[in-house]
């Protein structure tokens, strides 16, 4: 289960912020999902929802229509987004990744890359 507190400052964290509370405990089981090792933060500041991940953030339509109850192309995530941490990259319309460029290995970064190539 996601983590319902304040993130500590120092940790280097990516991924999105919504305002919508549905779609925030969506995403957090979404991510939960797609990113089975990491630690999963949800901060809750009343006006907006930050579901965030440590250094790299993986949301795919599968699992993201499993936690709805309904598709939603991830395209369509972005405009229901009011903020978000780190750089984006779409994979299609299949897989969205958060991630910090100077953060992540080269072997992180290359299996992004390859996972866009793939779809």
């Amino acid at each position: 289960m996601a983590k319902d507190h304040a993130v500590e400052k120092r940790q280097k964290l990516v991924g999105p912020v919504v305002t919508d509370p549905i779609l925030a405990e969506a995403l957090a089981q979404a991510i939960e999902t797609d990113n089975p090792d990491a630690e999963v933060y949800v901060d809750d500041r009343g006006g907006y929802i930050r579901i965030h991940t440590p250094r790299i953030c993986r949301i795919t339509r599968k699992s993201l229509r499993e936690a709805l109850g309904y598709d939603m192309h991830l395209s369509a995530l972005e405009p229901k987004m009011c903020a978000f941490a780190g750089r984006m990259w779409y994979v299609d319309d299949e897989a969205l990744y958060f991630y910090l460029e100077g953060e992540v290995t080269e072997e992180e970064l290359k299996a992004i890359q390859e996972a866009r190539r793939d779809v």
